[in-house]
């Protein structure tokens, strides 16, 4: 049983790494759809997480891994947003968008560390919600 833990993990890592570079890669319009597309990654990559943290035994230490990175990238790309021209019309939302998951991996990484699965199974809907106003937003755009 420990070793499908462990082998979820792994796979789930790869998953994430090859959704972020097709990520990156699909969008290749302007600085802001670029800004969009890395927000819908990390969120993404943060509900796989939130799933991944359900089954027994959990594989903490390499789902901390995946947030790290998450968190690294979302840090970022919120440097990223703070350097789009004040003017931009959607540069508040992004800053707030940005802000919703950095919340949203730092309560993933709580209920993984206590093991909170309820905690999970909402912050998994919270990552659908987030991903869906990044969907709306890029409509926009």
């Amino acid at each position: 049983m420990r070793s499908w833990g462990w082998s979820a993990a792994a796979a789930i890592v790869a998953s994430v790494l090859l959704a972020g570079c097709a990520g990156l890669a699909a969008s290749t319009g302007s600085e802001t759809d670029r800004i969009v597309a890395e927000i819908h990654t990390q969120v993404r990559t943060t509900g796989l997480v939130a799933r991944a943290g359900l089954p027994e035994p959990t594989p903490v230490p390499a789902l901390e891994v995946v947030l790290d990175d998450t968190h690294s990238r979302l840090v970022s790309t919120g440097e990223r947003v703070l350097d789009l021209p004040p003017d931009e019309p959607v540069r508040d939302d992004l800053i707030t968008l940005v802000d919703a998951a950095l919340q949203l991996v730092e309560r993933v990484r709580t209920a993984l560390e206590s093991g909170d699965h309820a905690e999970l199974r909402d912050s998994r809907s919270r990552a659908d919600e987030l991903a869906a106003e990044l969907d709306e937003l890029s409509e926009r755009l």
